[in-house]
C-alpha cells in the first residue's frame, strides 16, 4: 500500500490516478480513478471526488490528515460491525500514507429534503438507522444534518462519520462529544447517556427541517436554550392560541409551541444579506409537533426509542393531515 502517492496532493481535474487499498473485507484491491472536485476541507479532514474509470461510478477519498490511528482503527471496526445495515454509508476500503489515514467510500448527491414527504421519509430512514446500530451496541454521538445524506432522486438516506462513535457499555460515564448544536442536555451537562442522545440529535435536525432553518441553536446560546426547553417541557401542557404564523392560527400543546417562540426569539437563521424572512411554519403540524416533542426531550427517560418514533403516526401518514380542528380561517 506505500506506492500510492495521492493524499495532500494538489489534483488537477480529470487528473488520474492509481491506488492500492484495503477492502473491509480485508482484501487487496486496486482502482483506477479520475479526480472530479473537492467536497469538503479542514483541518483534519479532505473530501474528494473521483469517478472509477474502470465502470464510472462516483466514489469518495476521505483523508484524515492528524487523527490518531487508533481512532481510525476503531471507526474501521465499527465499520466492519455495521457492514450491511441499510443506510450506513458503507466503507469501501482504506489505506495509509506515511501518517496520514485514508477512506474509500460511495458518493451520494446530497440534498435537503424540503416536502412533507420527503422530510418523512429522511425521518422514516434515520430512526431505522438509528434503531440497526444501537441494537449492535453503538451509538453515534455527533448527529447533525452534515453527518447526513439524503439523495432525493433515489430517496435514500446515509448516516455517515463515525468518527466520534463508541460501544455503548450500560453505567459506563462517557466524554463530552460531538457538535455543540445538536447535543442531548445529558450530553451538553457531562453526565451519563446512553443511545438516546441520538435520538435528540436527531429531534433537532427534524426541527431544522420543518422550519426550514440553517439551525435552531446557536454556540452562544446552547445553555439558554437548554433552560428555556426544560422550563417549558416541565409545564403543564395546554392548549391555547399560539397567535398567527405564516398566515395559520394554530392551537398548539405548550411544549410544541416552544419551538415557534425560541425561534421567533432567536431569529438569527432566518436573516438573509440583512433581510429578515418570515418564520415558516407551513410543515410545522400537529402530528410533526408531537413527534418533534417526543423525539427532542430533556428527559431521556420519556425520549422516543427509535422504533417509537418509527410507529410514530406522522411517519406513518400518507398525505397532508386534516388540521381543520386546530388551524383557523385566515380571512
Amino acid at each position: 500500500m506505500g506506492t500510492n502517492k495521492l493524499l495532500g496532493r494538489r489534483l488537477e481535474v480529470d487528473e488520474e490516478i492509481f491506488i492500492e487499498y484495503t477492502s473491509i473485507c480485508q482484501e487487496k484491491m486496486t482502482l483506477n480513478l479520475q479526480y472530479k472536485s473537492t467536497l469538503f476541507t479542514a483541518e483534519d479532514s479532505l473530501v474528494r471526488r473521483f469517478t472509477n474509470t474502470m465502470d464510472g461510478s462516483q466514489l469518495v477519498i476521505k483523508e484524515m490528515p492528524g487523527v490518531e490511528e487508533t481512532y481510525v482503527l476503531e471507526e474501521i471496526s465499527y465499520f466492519q460491525r455495521m457492514n450491511g445495515i441499510t443506510g450506513v454509508l458503507p466503507l469501501l476500503g482504506y489505506w495509509k500514507e506515511n501518517y496520514t489515514y485514508a477512506f474509500i467510500m460511495p458518493y451520494v448527491e446530497n440534498t435537503r429534503p424540503s416536502t412533507e414527504h420527503e422530510i418523512q421519509n429522511y425521518m422514516r430512514q434515520a430512526l431505522e438507522v438509528l434503531e440497526s446500530i444501537h441494537s449492535i451496541g453503538i451509538m453515534h454521538r455527533n448527529l447533525k444534518r452534515k453527518n447526513t445524506l439524503y439523495c432525493k432522486e433515489t430517496a435514500t438516506f446515509y448516516i455517515i462519520d463515525f468518527g466520534d462513535a463508541i460501544s455503548y457499555t450500560p453505567n459506563e460515564w462517557y466524554e463530552e462529544v460531538g457538535n455543540v448544536l445538536y447535543l442531548a442536555p445529558e450530553q451538553y451537562y457531562g453526565r451519563n447517556y446512553n443511545p438516546l442522545v441520538d435520538v435528540f440529535s436527531l429531534g433537532i435536525i427534524f426541527a431544522e427541517l420543518l422550519f426550514h432553518v440553517k439551525h435552531i441553536i446557536r454556540p452562544y446560546n446552547c445553555g439558554q436554550f437548554m433552560r428555556d426547553l426544560y422550563s417549558w417541557q416541565n409545564e403543564v401542557p395546554k392548549l391555547y392560541n399560539g397567535g398567527y404564523y405564516g398566515g395559520t392560527s394554530y392551537m398548539l400543546t405548550t411544549s410544541s409551541n416552544f419551538w415557534i417562540k425560541w425561534l421567533e426569539d432567536n431569529p438569527e437563521e432566518r436573516t438573509r444579506k440583512g433581510q429578515l424572512s418570515p418564520l415558516d411554519v407551513s410543515l410545522y403540524t400537529e402530528e410533526a409537533a408531537d413527534l418533534l416533542d417526543n423525539l427532542a426531550t430533556i428527559d431521556p427517560n420519556k425520549r422516543y426509542y427509535p422504533r417509537q418514533g418509527r410507529g410514530h403516526h406522522y411517519l406513518r401518514s400518507r398525505n397532508k393531515a386534516d388540521f381543520s380542528t386546530i388551524c383557523g380561517s385566515t380571512t
